[in-house]
C-alpha cells in the first residue's frame, strides 16, 4: 500500500506536469469503470492536482461500456480533459486475431481502445491506444514467433500480425467519428525498424518520433542500449497536423534508487515528483487540428508527371517507393543513386511518374481435357 501511493503520487506529478488534452495510458490495473476502479482514483488524483496547479482542467476517462477491457490483469486506458476535447462518437476495441484474449498460445496483445475527440473548433481526431505482446518468451511461440536471436525478441510475428490487423480496423471508422485524422500511439515492444513498425507504415501511418526526432531518440534502456518502444503514428491526413512528438525524458534517464520501490532503495532519495515514475519515458504529441480542405482539393499531378519527395527522418527508399506505388529500381534510377537502402533527411528525390495501366483482353479455346494449368503454360501466364 505505501508503495502504491508513492507511484500514485508520482504518475500524478507526471501527467499534471504534462497539462494534455487526452492521455493515453498503459499497465492499469483492469478493474472496470466503476467509483472504486483504478481509472476513477487516477482521474481523482489528477484533477486534485490540476486543481491545486491551477490549470484549467477537469480529467474524465473514456468508458467503452464493458467490465473489464481484456482478459489481463492490466489494461490501456484513456483520460481527457473535459474542459478542452469532447467525445463524438462511440469508444471501440478490438478482440479478434492477435487481439483475440482467447488464443491457445498465449500470445495475445492487450485490447486496443479507440476513441474519436472533437476539439473547441470542432475539429476531430482519433486516438487508439496500444500495449502489443512482449518480446518475452512468455506462452506457447510457434516457429513464426520464437525468439530467433536477431533482436527482435519472441512473438515478433504476432505483433506484426497485430499492426496490419489494427490498420485494417481502423481504416473501417470503428469509432464513426467520420473523419481520416487517427494517431496510434502505445507501447508497441517493437523498435523503429522491426517489421511491427513497416507493417503500420505500409499501410501510410507515419512514425511522429522518427519524423520529429531523427534516428537519435529513445523512451527506454535496456542493459545500456536505448532505442524506443513507445510509438505515436500518424495517419497520412493527420501528419501535417502535427506540430511534435518527442519522448519526455523524465525516466529512461534516471536512476532506479530515484523511483517508486520502498524495499531495495535507500531512505531519502524518494521525491513526490514526476522522475523515474515508470522506466518507460511518455510521449507528447502536438496537434493542430484544421478542416479537411473537400472544397479546395491539393492538386495530385497527373499519372504521368513525376513529383518531388522531401525525405524526412526514418524514411527508407523502400517505404517511399510503396508511398509513390513506383518501384524501388524505378526511384532509384530516377535519382541516380547507387545504393538503394540509403537516403537522407531533406534530400529531394524525383518521383518517377507511375506508367499508365493498359489491359489488353484475348480470347483463348482450350483442347479437350486441357488443365488451366496447361493452358497458362502454354501462353505464358
Amino acid at each position: 500500500a505505501a508503495e502504491f501511493e508513492r507511484q500514485r503520487a508520482k504518475i500524478i506529478a507526471a501527467l499534471s506536469a504534462m497539462q494534455a488534452d487526452v492521455i493515453g495510458l498503459m499497465e492499469i490495473e483492469n478493474d472496470g469503470y466503476g467509483p472504486e476502479s483504478a481509472l476513477q482514483d487516477l482521474v481523482n488524483g489528477l484533477n486534485r492536482a490540476a486543481a491545486d496547479a491551477g490549470h484549467n482542467a477537469r480529467y474524465t476517462f473514456v468508458d467503452p461500456g464493458l467490465d473489464r477491457l481484456g482478459a489481463d490483469e492490466i489494461a490501456v486506458g484513456i483520460l481527457y480533459n473535459t474542459v478542452t476535447v469532447t467525445p463524438t462518437g462511440s469508444a471501440a476495441t478490438l478482440n479478434t486475431g492477435a487481439f483475440d484474449q482467447e488464443l491457445a498460445d498465449f500470445g495475445r496483445s492487450r485490447q486496443p481502445l479507440a476513441q474519436s475527440f472533437q476539439d473547441q473548433q470542432g475539429e476531430v481526431f482519433t486516438l487508439v491506444v496500444n500495449h502489443f505482446k512482449s518480446k518475452r518468451p512468455s506462452g506457447e511461440p510457434d516457429a513464426s514467433n520464437v525468439d530467433r536471436g536477431d533482436g527482435a525478441g519472441a512473438w515478433n510475428g504476432r505483433r506484426t500480425a497485430a499492426a496490419s490487423e489494427l490498420a485494417a480496423w481502423l481504416a473501417t471508422d470503428p469509432t464513426g467519428g467520420g473523419d481520416p485524422d487517427f494517431l496510434i500511439v502505445g507501447d508497441l515492444n517493437a523498435y523503429a525498424k522491426e517489421t511491427p513498425i513497416t507493417a503500420f507504415e505500409i499501410a501510410s501511418y507515419v512514425n511522429l518520433i522518427a519524423h520529429f526526432g531523427g534516428t537519435e531518440a529513445y523512451s527506454y534502456v535496456y542493459d545500456g542500449q536505448l532505442g524506443y518502444l513507445d510509438h505515436a503514428l500518424a495517419s497520412d491526413a493527420l501528419l501535417a497536423q502535427a506540430t511534435n512528438a518527442f519522448d519526455w525524458h523524465i525516466n529512461a534517464d534516471e536512476a532506479k534508487v530515484l523511483d517508486y520501490d520502498a524495499q531495495f532503495n535507500p531512505p531519502g532519495y524518494y521525491q513526490p515528483d514526476p522522475f523515474r515514475a515508470s522506466d518507460h519515458d511518455p510521449v507528447l504529441i502536438g496537434l493542430d487540428l484544421k478542416p479537411a480542405e473537400d472544397d479546395n482539393p491539393e492538386e495530385i499531378p497527373p499519372v504521368n508527371e513525376a513529383l518531388v519527395h522531401v525525405v524526412f527522418p526514418g524514411e527508407t527508399l523502400s517505404s517511399i517507393a510503396r508511398r509513390y506505388s513506383v518501384t524501388i529500381a524505378a526511384l532509384a534510377e530516377a535519382n541516380y543513386l547507387y545504393r538503394w537502402d540509403v537516403v537522407y533527411s531533406n534530400q529531394r528525390l524525383t518521383v518517377p511518374p507511375t506508367p499508365e495501366v493498359v489491359l489488353c483482353v484475348r480470347t483463348i479455346f482450350s483442347e479437350p481435357g486441357e488443365t488451366f494449368s496447361a493452358l497458362a503454360e502454354r501462353y505464358g501466364a
